[in-house]
């Protein structure tokens, strides 16, 4: 990955009102605009050297000019707390969080994520705080083959930090899905596989009960 050659940390703020995140934030509205995405893709080719490439994801320091920017993903959370005491009664709009953080794929001709930038919004204004892929894009580029383009399109991202696990949110109010990106044979996951946020969190409870808060 990139531990070392991510240009900021994961550092965000939490807005403080509910979101009702099942009913609104359709996946597929851009957030950063054109012209602000193909200036930080100018920045992002400026730090790539043939040593660094493979830090960022590309195979070579010149496959960024051969890229453009892809799906724009909005970035929600949920917290280790409110996955340890999820309950059937449990509102999920109280306990999904937006974060002040887009992702934006940057995706080779056939459309398939290569690497990224994040942005953060500071102060009420966008700006790139990331180049290459976080672990979050990282799930989702190595799980694409497995979800369906028309949910791709217009997905969310919901992240759990703590347990180290992100799924894509697809749909609307009681349609809403949680897709898996990645196999877990314990808790029963498979890649590309459609869960009701409630069913996700019921299996996600397993592990957050027994993370002790250490690293692997």
């Amino acid at each position: 990955m990139k531990k070392n050659m991510r240009v900021a940390t994961f550092a965000v703020i939490l807005i403080t009102a509910s979101i009702i995140i099942l009913a609104q934030n359709r996946g597929d509205q851009p957030v950063i605009t054109a012209d602000q995405v193909n200036k930080s893709i100018q920045d992002f080719a400026k730090l790539i050297t043939p040593q660094t490439a493979e830090s960022f994801g590309l195979k070579s320091a010149d496959q960024l000019k051969q890229l453009s920017a892809g799906k724009q993903f909005k970035k929600f959370m949920i917290g280790l707390d409110d996955v340890k005491n999820y309950q059937s009664t449990t509102d999920m709009n109280s306990i999904i969080k937006e974060l002040d953080v887009v992702e934006v794929a940057i995706v080779d001709q056939a459309g398939q994520i290569q690497t990224a930038i994040e942005f953060t919004r500071n102060n009420g204004r966008w700006e790139a705080s990331g180049f290459g892929l976080s672990p979050d894009l990282r799930r989702v580029k190595d799980a694409q083959s497995s979800i369906p383009d028309s949910v791709f399109k217009s997905s969310r991202l919901i992240t759990i930090p703590a347990l180290r696990t992100t799924f894509l949110a697809a749909g609307e109010g009681t349609n809403t899905k949680f897709y898996v990106l990645e196999n877990n044979d314990r808790l029963e996951l498979r890649k590309g596989a459609a869960l009701s946020p409630a069913d996700a969190l019921q299996k996600l409870k397993m592990s957050a009960n027994e993370y002790n808060g250490l690293p692997d």
